[in-house]
Order: C-alpha cells, then sequence, then structure tokens
C-alpha cells in the first residue's frame, strides 16, 4: 500500500511536469523544454505501466523492463538536455579525477545485479556515468577549471546541480529498494520521494537557462 501510493504521488508529478512543459514548449519553441517534455513523458509512462500492476495485479510487473527502458531513455533525454547546454570534449588525460565517475557507477552496476536484469544495469552505469560526467565537466568549466573548454553559460549552474540531485536520490533509491520489503515507509520511500522532488527543480533550473535554449526540436547535441 506504501509503495502504491508513493508511486501514484510520483506519477502524479510527473503528469503535472509534462503538462507544464509541454505548454511551455509549444509557446517558446525551446529545444530545452521539448527534451524536458520527452523526459517527462518517459518516466510518466514508465511510472503507469509499473501503478497500474500495483494496483490491479498486487504486484511487481511480470515484465519489469519495460519499464526500466522507460527510465533508461528519460536517463537519454536529460543527457541530452545536460549536452545542449555544455560543449567540450570531457578529458580523463587531462582531469584524471573524473575517471571516478564511471568506475562509481560501474561499481554500482555489479552490486545491483545481484537484483536486477544485467543488460539494464549495464545501459544504466553508462547512462549515468556520462550523465555525471557531463554535469560535473561543466560545472567546472563554469568555474573555470579547464582553460581551453568552450564556454558554459554560468546560467546553466542550476541545471547541472538538479541533474546531480537527482542523480544521488537515483542511487539512494536504487540502493535502498535492494532490501525494501514492500510495507513499510523505509528509505526506499524516502529515496523515491527525493527523485519526485527533483522532478520540480528541472522547470526552476531549465527557466532560468532558459535564455541559452535552442530553438527547434532536440538535434544533435
Amino acid at each position: 500500500m506504501v509503495e502504491i501510493t508513493e508511486n501514484a504521488v510520483q506519477m502524479v508529478v510527473a503528469g503535472l511536469c509534462l503538462t507544464y512543459s509541454s505548454v511551455t514548449a509549444i509557446r517558446t519553441k525551446s529545444r530545452a523544454w521539448v527534451i524536458l517534455m520527452l523526459f517527462y513523458a518517459e518516466v510518466f509512462v514508465g511510472n503507469l505501466y509499473w501503478q497500474l500492476y500495483l494496483a490491479l495485479i498486487g504486484g511487481h510487473p511480470a515484465f519489469p523492463f519495460a519499464s526500466e527502458l522507460c527510465w533508461d531513455v528519460a536517463f537519454g533525454f536529460l543527457l541530452l538536455l545536460a549536452r545542449s547546454f555544455s560543449r567540450g570534449r570531457i578529458s580523463f588525460k587531462k582531469d584524471p579525477v573524473l575517471i571516478v565517475i564511471p568506475i562509481y557507477t560501474a561499481l554500482w552496476a555489479v552490486f545491483y545485479m545481484q537484483w536486477g536484469q544485467i543488460v539494464n544495469n549495464i545501459a544504466c552505469a553508462i547512462l549515468m556515468g556520462a550523465l555525471i560526467l557531463r554535469c560535473v565537466y561543466s560545472l567546472k568549466s563554469i568555474k573555470g577549471r579547464y582553460l581551453d573548454a568552450e564556454k558554459v553559460s554560468a546560467s546553466t549552474k542550476k541545471l547541472f546541480i538538479a541533474i546531480l540531485l537527482f542523480c544521488a536520490a537515483e542511487y539512494f533509491s536504487w540502493s535502498a529498494s535492494c532490501f525494501f520489503d514492500g510495507s513499510t515507509f523505509d528509505l526506499y520511500i524516502c529515496g523515491d520521494i527525493m527523485v519526485t522532488i527533483t522532478f520540480s527543480l528541472f522547470i526552476f533550473a531549465v527557466k532560468a537557462c532558459d535564455k541559452d535554449a535552442y530553438s527547434g526540436l532536440p538535434g544533435e547535441g
């Protein structure tokens, strides 16, 4: 019951954010809002699929990869959104510390494989690694850490921070879910609530850097 309620709340929030971003995308014809709209759409569909099973069948989906695929695509759109506001090639030679990020996501993927699908965990590790790398690289560029990097607008700082908070909340939720029994309000539910909260942060962040958004549909990032 607790999981059904929490999942329903997350689905409603994603739906509201989807509606807002859709209207804004149509009104502004901004590339950033279109990408954000697609992100919310994938999250909403993934949650809807999961919610229908929880409410009607009384258990988790027999084919969870359908919902997992929606989330993987959502991560891809979030990466495209971050890439739209950031330029430059990430180099481990110039900044060896960055290698910690793909190692971090790979180690968690190996850990999660004890409970989840191998292919999905590999996909998540790649997408999350690329997403975190892009955000950390961009924040360092804003601070002037890379002298030869293409300039990244300071107005996008909130977006990169919001994405990193989303990634942190996701990892917290995933880790806690490995030990969730489905009956109590525990760390997994708290993690999912944090993920839900970050949905609204993206709207405020894109608003802050909307002047830098590209016009038209998503294309080459």
